[in-house]
């Protein structure tokens, strides 16, 4: 997937993305992953796009439900057309309708406006040819799975992932009044919150192929996973008894017959399953045997994990199901409580040096971010996918930020068909990312009278790949300097006054406490031109 345009059509406005908001993309192929890098100062709406991409999908998802039930009720006020390129590998049914397979890609245009329902199109790949209007098997022409990722407080760019949640388990507690063999899958959206990612390392480390985990014993030292626990309850907000479908029932029988040890106590809302898993090689096999893959394996658990939506009052998961793009869905969830319907307990990881395996939840910030972010594009690794990550490497140390897109590229390099089919559009204050980024794939997001206002840097002069880090500093974040705002002010202090040899001698014996530095060189530079002028 190629993302080449996004654009607001009509008198549609989206938070401080005003009416009339336009971004392309570069048209280049690249033979590796160059991620889309939104930069900008604290508070120049970067988050934004990311927040109305997924907005934008949510609400196609949605619309293909409705189709899909026939239960179209509203034409919803929001206007947008969006361009982007998809592998004909995914459509390969277009072959029998003229397409090439020469052509590798087709392009995709999603138009709404006047209110009116989306209309998909389709053409060749920089053809000068109209579009074609379709009208059958639109799910085919949409990314195939859209992932969103905040390291930070940006919960709003969650909210259409975790609205999908609750539509999904809507359907399922409808259809469950007459009906247990309703399908509970899941969409195309995922979110990577904290919590999920108890389900990508345990899924990963079980069922991922060995030369996909290798990147988390160089840097994290993480050989493998130990042991877990898995608890399942069956009582849901209001002390009531939860029914399953029939294909959540069945994942919950795999999972008792891959564990070493299990109890399933109790009736009604008393029961309760407890499942240990102490790793080993039979175990691995009896995973692989009844999910086969680690994604198949988190989508039980991520199906699994929506049933703790039952202890969400039904007022609340009302209100969620109605609400706007302006309210902040998980401030009005309820907290985590102490017993969750579906839980991971004791997740023990060994590591290289160390006596005890580790529990999960000791690792560091910036260890847990390693392990979602790279764990995520490892699993979910389809043709066609978009990532959408809101600062990725915000808890990452120096060394891993410089890293980040060479790790990318290494982790994908064993999928080669897949590398330059996924698309990752990603916000961030790393100038080590930028470095590894080409021109092309920068935007400089800024703010004027309220608006978003961005720059693109394709036809420039200037060059990012392979730039120093202290020249991209200056050039994209207004930071002039290469050391901290205290030192500089000291040092400037110090060789602000020089009238005399005497002050020379005092200020060159000050500077010599400093590390090295351009600065400190300057300043040396500037104290021998007052020192020949007084002389």
């Amino acid at each position: 997937m190629k993302l080449l345009s996004i654009k607001l059509l009509g008198d549609t406005s989206f938070r401080s993305l005003a009416q009339g908001f336009e971004i392309k993309f570069s048209s280049k192929l690249s033979e590796h992953i160059q991620p889309k890098c939104i930069i900008g100062l604290n508070g120049s709406g970067k988050s934004n796009l990311l927040e109305l991409l997924s907005e934008i999908f949510f609400y196609i998802e949605e619309y293909l439900m409705q189709v899909e039930k026939n239960t179209l009720l509203e034409k919803k006020d929001f206007d947008f057309e969006l361009e982007y390129l998809l592998p004909l590998s995914k459509v390969s049914f277009l072959l029998q309708l003229g397409f090439e397979k020469i052509d590798k890609y087709i392009q995709v245009k999603i138009r709404k406006e006047n209110s009116g329902y989306p209309v998909f199109s389709i053409k060749r790949y920089e053809s000068n040819k109209p579009y074609i209007v379709q009208t059958e098997r639109l799910a085919s022409f949409l990314p195939s799975k859209i992932i969103g990722y905040s390291s930070g407080m940006n919960e709003l760019i969650s909210n259409p992932y975790l609205k999908m949640n609750f539509q999904y388990f809507k359907d399922y507690e409808e259809s469950l009044k007459n009906n247990f063999t309703y399908h509970f899958d899941t969409s195309r959206l995922f979110f990577m919150s904290y919590e999920s990612n108890n389900l990508i390392v345990v899924a990963n480390f079980l069922l991922a192929e060995s030369k996909k985990l290798k990147i988390f014993h160089q840097e994290l030292k993480i050989d493998s996973l130990n042991s877990f626990r898995i608890k399942i309850r069956f009582q849901d907000y209001d002390n009531k008894v939860i029914l399953v479908p029939d294909d959540i029932g069945k994942d919950i029988e795999k999972l008792k017959s891959c564990a070493t040890i299990y109890h399933d106590q109790g009736i009604g809302n008393k029961r309760e399953i407890v499942m240990d898993f102490y790793v080993d090689a039979m175990l691995k096999i009896a995973f692989e045997n009844h999910f086969i893959s680690a994604f198949e394996l988190f989508k039980s658990f991520y199906r699994l994990d929506l049933l703790n939506i039952h202890l969400v009052p039904k007022s609340i998961r009302n209100q969620i199901l109605k609400s706007s793009g302006s309210l902040n869905i998980s401030q009005i969830i309820p907290s985590a409580p102490s017993k969750k319907l579906f839980d991971f307990e004791y997740i023990k990881l060994n590591k290289e040096n160390t006596f005890e395996p580790v529990l999960y939840e000791n690792l560091s910030d910036g260890e847990h971010q390693f392990l979602q972010i790279f764990g995520s594009l490892s699993m979910l690794n389809d043709e066609g996918n978009l990532f959408l990550l809101d600062e990725p490497e915000t808890h990452f140390n120096p060394n891993w930020r410089s890293k980040m897109i060479s790790i990318i590229n290494n982790l994908l390099n064993e999928q080669e068909s897949t590398v330059k089919n996924q698309e990752i559009i990603l916000t961030t204050h790393s100038p080590f990312i930028l470095s590894d980024s080409k021109k092309e794939n920068i935007f400089k997001f800024k703010k004027e009278n309220g608006n978003v206002k961005y720059e693109s840097f394709e036809n420039s002069e200037i060059k990012t790949y392979g730039t120093s880090i202290s020249d991209l500093l200056e050039m994209f974040f207004e930071k002039s300097e290469s050391i901290g705002a205290m030192s500089y002010e000291e040092l400037q202090e110090i060789i602000s006054n020089i009238k005399t040899i005497e002050n020379y001698n005092e200020a060159k014996k000050k500077l010599s406490k400093f590390g090295d530095s351009i600065e400190k060189f300057d300043a040396y530079n500037f104290l021998n031109q007052k020192k020949m002028e007084l002389e």
